[in-house]
């Protein structure tokens, strides 16, 4: 049995979870987003912040590319310019074909088209605590550094 540790973050820090493949570390943020009901311990938050989290593969509801942006908030919250400006901060796609997608629906994205969706709905929700859950790992070098 594993001795429990207490770790506190501060605002503006950062925590980081290294350790081998299958060393538990994808079931410690699924245990504290309350997705792996074995085990114990918890993982706790000040009640005023609020949290997002980047998986490796990211859900990506059916539906428009500025639903899928928005997710999970709705796509009415905010307007085409400020989805489409994220969408190309993020490198999900460029302004041409955006202002397209965003009216109709849009196919199942690759991997790396859907990581990169994840981080424009990062940049758009502006939360206070972020985990990544190897949210990079379908993305090239290049991509990554961004």
């Amino acid at each position: 049995m594993v001795g429990e540790t207490e770790v506190s973050v501060a605002p503006g820090e950062r925590l980081l979870v290294a350790g081998e493949s299958g060393s538990g570390k994808s079931t410690l943020v699924a245990r504290h987003r309350g997705l792996w009901p074995w085990g114990g311990g918890s993982v706790n938050f000040h009640p005023d912040r609020r949290m997002f989290m980047l998986p490796q593969k990211p859900y990506v509801p059916s539906g428009t590319l500025r639903r899928a942006v928005a997710y999970p908030g709705s796509a009415d919250s905010w307007n085409e310019e400020q989805l489409g400006k994220l969408c190309t901060r993020s490198g999900s796609i460029t302004s041409r074909r955006r202002s397209r997608k965003m009216r109709r629906g849009t196919r199942r994205s690759p991997a790396r088209q859907k990581q990169r969706l994840a981080f424009a709905r990062l940049l758009l929700h502006n939360p206070d605590i972020v985990v990544l859950d190897e949210a990079t790992s379908a993305l090239d070098e290049k991509s990554q550094d961004k």
